[in-house]
């Protein structure tokens, strides 16, 4: 197996002793292994005669999200090898409620499906008058083991925005997290860019997490328990980007938000911090990874050498929302490979 899970996922035996349980997995061309699910629900493996990982679906609350995490065996992809994590079903925010604005496709899915795999109830946001995206989203909520529901708003509009999380609230319970996810770029040079192109893309990016964020600040603050408030920012917060002037200004500024609330919502115990991906295998950057000239010259800028996978991008945003985190604040944690420190070497 080279040291990759089996692409055998096997069927587990759940045996109950007390508060704690055993998954008893038994496979004839296959070590023994027991995952022990303890007693606060953190799932973990214990190999018996020094065997790799296997590939273990496991069947507890949440099934269609669990699958969806576990790759199969095989050779490293363009986005990199197999994303495999026996901490995805660590349950790290059980009974927590998140809202994940631009969450029908790419890193949003990603991140709303560890979200749900992880105990959390989600709020699966997706942009009006687009049946593509609602009818992923709505699948999306569908396929979870906790709560969840799929919520149509733009982000640019402030009423909008005001309706989605009173409806969070109102179906879910409170809000704990929020993830300002959507985003969106034009591709036009500085002297044509237009007022209508600068202001669509500042309103969705930076408009839309300072309106989102702030109305659910003010439920966190209401409620009480503190909260997480998650940017998906950009490498292009620090790096620049010919061409995409309105996007670069975007998450620029996003940072400073980002940095000036964790100042002012500390004292409420709210944390809030960025995600900077940098070059991830998403439908936005589908035409680089299908064109080999393009990718590769995208690669080179990256010291390890491969686009990254949305659910990486996932965990990160898993860790920031999880308690593990709650002394982790102002800060932007680059998942990019390393692509950052490598445009410091020209």
């Amino acid at each position: 197996m080279n040291g990759q899970p089996s692409r055998r996922c096997l069927r587990a035996r759940r045996q109950v002793s007390g508060a704690s349980a055993q998954l008893l997995a038994r496979d004839s061309s296959v070590p023994k292994v027991t995952l022990v699910l303890d007693d606060n629900d953190l799932f973990y493996p214990i190999l018996l005669s020094g065997a790799p990982p296997l590939c273990v679906r496991r069947r507890l609350p949440f099934p269609r999200a669990w699958d969806s995490l576990i790759s199969p065996s095989g050779p490293p992809t363009r986005a990199g090898p197999p994303y495999f994590s026996w901490k995805a079903a660590s349950m790290r925010l059980k009974d927590k409620v998140a809202l994940v604005t631009g969450a029908s496709s790419g890193i949003g899915a990603a991140v709303a499906a560890r979200f749900a795999a992880e105990g959390a109830h989600v709020a699966v946001n997706y942009r009006p008058g687009s049946p593509k995206d609602r009818d992923a989203a709505e699948a999306a909520v569908a396929s979870f083991g906790t709560r969840g529901i799929a919520v149509e708003a733009d982000v640019s509009s402030r009423e909008m925005v005001e309706a989605m999380v009173a409806r969070v609230v109102a179906e879910l319970g409170r809000i704990d997290v929020a993830v300002n996810n959507a985003g969106i770029e034009i591709k036009r040079g500085f002297l044509e860019t237009t007022d209508e192109e600068w202001n669509r893309v500042l309103g969705v990016n930076l408009y839309g997490s300072f309106a989102v964020s702030q109305a659910a600040a003010r439920e966190m603050v209401k409620q009480g328990g503190g909260g997480r408030l998650i940017y998906m920012s950009s490498v292009h917060e620090d790096i620049p980007f010919p061409g995409y002037t309105s996007y670069c200004a975007s998450k620029g500024a996003i940072r400073m938000m980002m940095r000036n609330l964790c100042i002012e919502l500390a004292p409420h115990g709210i944390t809030v911090n960025n995600i900077a991906p940098g070059a991830i295998a998403t439908p936005i950057n589908q035409s680089v990874l299908d064109d080999p000239v393009a990718f590769k010259n995208a690669v080179t800028e990256i010291p390890l050498g491969r686009f990254g996978k949305p659910e990486e991008v996932a965990s990160v945003a898993v860790f920031l929302a999880s308690d593990e985190a709650a002394y982790v604040t102002g800060s932007t944690y680059y998942v990019d490979g390393g692509l950052t420190q490598q445009v410091t070497l020209y």
